[in-house]
C-alpha cells in the first residue's frame, strides 16, 4: 500500500477501505465457503487474501493501517463456520506480524 499510494493520507484511507471491504465480504465469502459441494481450496483462498492484506498493511509501517486490516482479518475469519479452518487461517494471517517480531 505504501509503495502504490506515497501519501500517508490515502495510505490510511486505503487501510480503512480494506477494513470495510474485509468486513462486508466476511459472510458472503463464508456462506460461499461453507456452501454443498463449494471446493475445500476456497478456505486456501481466503487464507491466502488474508494473509497477503495482512503483509501489504504491515509494509506501510504506519500503526493506523495495520490495525484496521488487522481487525478486517479477524472480523472476516469468525465469519467462517469451520472452527478448525477460522483457527488456521488466523494463524496464517498473524505469521507476518510474528515475522517481523523476529
Amino acid at each position: 500500500l505504501a509503495s502504490a499510494i506515497r501519501t500517508p493520507a490515502a495510505t490510511k484511507a486505503a487501510g480503512k477501505g480494506m477494513r470495510l471491504l474485509l468486513i462486508a465480504a466476511g459472510p458472503k465469502l463464508a456462506k460461499a465457503a461453507a456452501s454443498p459441494g463449494a471446493d475445500q481450496s476456497s478456505y486456501n483462498f481466503i487464507s491466502t487474501a488474508l494473509t497477503q492484506s495482512m503483509e501489504a498493511a504491515l509494509s506501510t509501517g504506519n500503526i493506523t493501517v495495520m490495525e484496521n486490516v488487522s481487525e478486517g482479518c479477524a472480523r472476516m475469519c469468525v465469519q467462517l463456520k469451520d472452527s478448525s479452518q477460522t483457527k488456521a487461517i488466523l494463524t496464517s494471517v498473524a505469521m507476518p506480524s510474528l515475522h517481523r517480531c523476529r
